[in-house]
């Protein structure tokens, strides 16, 4: 996020006016409600005319008066606003799961509570529940989001409870002898979402993820980053939903439902970008502990996983046409990486960049 702003008392068309004009079309900015009291409709239709025209921003902290009166109005949808989170103890609570960013929590009997720790920014929460929300009203298959919740520092989201669940990668894990049949399921899923037409007024642009990276990547050199600007630039554009994360971590299922979870990176741009993380994970990444810490599968396993997924997607049914597809990739899954980066790098990311993006 590039921008927060917090207006104050009641939000008349002037300050909406002020705020709208500062807005970006690449970059989300977040627009902070906690101190508007209430908004008149001269100024809710400025908020909503900067989103027909491209800007892009989400609205965050609505009192329940404000939130009522977009609810009443309709535009609640339109312009992708969040209530003010609610507050919770975690005391006499354990955790029933978790990884680096969050844990989770039995949260009632029909729901959960996902928690991010204190370290992960606040709009990190917000922006899972809003595309959440989102993708289940675009029709995509996800668990259904509640309540945006607040404990101390850390902030996280009520989720409708998938009851025993497992995520795709876990299931091939216990069933080695089922990969085919969840890999043959992932791509159908992945052809459906990316078969969706996304709300590009609410959602980002894929490729300004990559682009922030490549700027704020001090490895490479200018004429270097020029490459990857360039690829970018020459990459077909598409304005379809991309998850983001896009791997079979992210997909759980209880056996009669196949659900995708960890959406706080939805966008919209060409598929290929989203297919990169799969590529990276199943024909890259050479480190078994790795592989087998974070997705529980074998080296061997998503080799095979990713041969299964390019023969359904891309209906690469021959050795020829996988090999075309592992080339088509490679540009694409060198750009993923340098915005992996971003977290956390190892040899082997950088040296398949610059063999296959620079050329060196």
């Amino acid at each position: 996020m590039e921008d927060i702003f917090s207006p104050k008392g009641l939000l008349d068309n002037a300050a909406a006016a002020n705020i709208v004009a500062v807005l970006s079309e690449k970059v989300p900015s977040i627009i902070d409600f906690g101190g508007v009291t209430g908004m008149d409709f001269p100024a809710l239709r400025t908020l909503i005319r900067a989103r027909q025209s491209g800007k892009l921003f989400m609205i965050i902290n609505l009192s329940d008066e404000v939130a009522g009166f977009l609810d009443t109005t309709g535009a609640s949808g339109i312009l992708g606003a969040c209530r003010r989170p609610r507050e919770i103890s975690l005391e006499g609570m354990t955790p029933t799961g978790g990884s680096f960013t969050a844990e989770t929590y039995d949260y009632g009997e029909d729901s959960l509570l996902k928690v991010y720790f204190d370290f992960i920014p606040p709009q990190v929460a917000i922006i899972e529940k809003m595309t959440s929300r989102a993708a289940l009203q675009f029709g995509l298959h996800t668990p259904i989001p509640g309540d945006l919740m607040v404990c101390g520092k850390r902030f996280g989201v009520v989720y409708e409870r998938i009851r025993n669940k497992r995520s795709f990668a876990r299931a091939i894990s216990q069933e080695p002898e089922n990969l085919e049949k969840y890999a043959v399921r992932f791509a159908a899923m992945s052809r459906e979402l990316h078969a969706t037409r996304c709300d590009v007024a609410l959602f980002p642009d894929r490729t300004q993820t990559y682009r922030n990276a490549i700027a704020a990547n001090s490895v490479y050199t200018d004429a270097e980053k020029k490459i990857m600007y360039d690829f970018i630039d020459s990459a077909p554009k598409s304005e379809t939903c991309i998850h983001g994360d896009l791997h079979m971590g992210n997909v759980i299922t209880n056996g009669t439902d196949d659900l995708w979870i960890d959406l706080g990176d939805f966008s919209y741009g060409n598929p290929l970008w989203d297919i990169a993380m799969t590529y990276f994970i199943c024909c890259i990444n050479p480190i078994e502990e790795m592989t087998l810490d974070l997705f529980h599968m074998t080296v061997p396993q998503v080799r095979e996983f990713w041969r299964i997924f390019a023969r359904e997607y891309f209906g690469a049914d021959t050795e020829a046409g996988q090999q075309e597809i592992h080339e088509m990739m490679k540009p694409y899954a060198a750009i993923q990486i340098v915005h992996l980066s971003e977290k956390k790098t190892f040899p082997f990311m950088e040296a398949y960049v610059r063999k296959n993006l620079l050329g060196q």
